[in-house]
């Protein structure tokens, strides 16, 4: 027996009443679920919202605080300016914390670092200033004559000033005078940042010096010995040439003043018509000028 499918399309008629009807149903479904989905993304924002705004009211813990700070402080490209929200919180709100004075450091290298980029701008005329930071800023002018020259001037300023309250701790509670100590706590830190190379530049020109010297000598013992007076005036004028450069180059250096008075009297005396040989200062011609640096015994 065989079983015969009907599989012809069959009609059914719908009146347009039933029609408006379900398309109604059909659009109600839809509005509703697009409503749900709504609500079920504006809750999930107003959630993001209230998690991320009391993530951000509560305060960071000491030891972030602290990481952030010195992770800046460290970094040899880095600027505690970026630092300075963090270590004002840390001061304020973790004042018991054992790292307080370490923090109340790099505060205190925050403070030096914004006076000395106030110090490398020009004055404006109509600003009275210190005698502290017009001292200061008369030391540092003596640094385009050389390291030692301008750590000789700022310890001097330190000499004139000097001051016996501790730093840091001052500065950072802001009491009164906390600014001149500044000023002096910067002189402090830009000597002891010249220093070694006030003591390179001292080193390299005793050693040109001496050379110099040396020849200077070499030349007036070959003017004494000459033969013609040709000979004996070519080889006074090179001396001359030697002791000038001598002043000229050295004048300003602190270390270097015995063996510019030594080559000014030389020349003073040659300008005289003196030909005799003088001595170098403090030593024999072949061993350099010892000048001990400035702040040293």
């Amino acid at each position: 027996a065989a079983t015969i499918v009907d599989r012809t399309a069959t009609s059914r008629f719908t009146t347009v009443e039933e029609y408006e009807r379900t398309s109604a149903a059909q659009a109600h479904r839809e509005q509703l679920r697009q409503f749900i989905w709504q609500g079920l993304a504006a809750a999930v924002v107003l959630t993001a919202v209230a998690w991320g705004g009391c993530f951000l009211m509560k305060p960071p813990s000491a030891d972030a605080l602290y990481e952030r700070i010195a992770a800046i402080a460290a970094d040899e490209h880095g600027d505690l300016r970026d630092a300075r929200d963090d270590i004002e919180s840390f001061l304020e709100k973790h004042a018991s914390d054992p790292r307080m004075e370490r923090v109340r450091g790099f505060k205190h290298t925050l403070a030096l670092d914004t006076l000395e980029r106030r110090a490398r701008r020009r004055l404006r005329n109509d600003r009275d200033v210190t005698p502290l930071e017009r001292d200061y800023r008369a030391a540092m002018n003596d640094e385009e004559h050389g390291p030692s020259a301008c750590v000789k001037a700022l310890e001097a300023m330190l000499a004139v000033h000097a001051d016996d309250a501790s730093s840091g701790t001052a500065v950072a509670k802001g009491d009164s005078g906390a600014e001149d100590r500044l000023w002096l706590d910067l002189a402090r830190r830009q000597v002891d940042r010249l220093r070694p190379r006030a003591e390179a530049e001292q080193r390299d020109d005793r050693k040109r010096i001496a050379e110099l010297l040396a020849e200077a000598d070499s030349l007036a013992a070959r003017a004494e010995i000459a033969n013609d007076d040709t000979a004996k005036k070519k080889f006074t004028s090179q001396r001359k040439s030697v002791l000038g450069t001598i002043v000229e180059v050295y004048a300003e250096r602190p270390h270097a003043a015995e063996a510019v008075d030594f080559a000014r009297r030389e020349l003073a005396a040659a300008g005289d018509g003196d030909d005799r040989r003088t001595a170098s200062p403090s030593a024999p011609a072949s061993t350099p000028t010892t000048v001990p640096l400035p702040g040293t015994d």
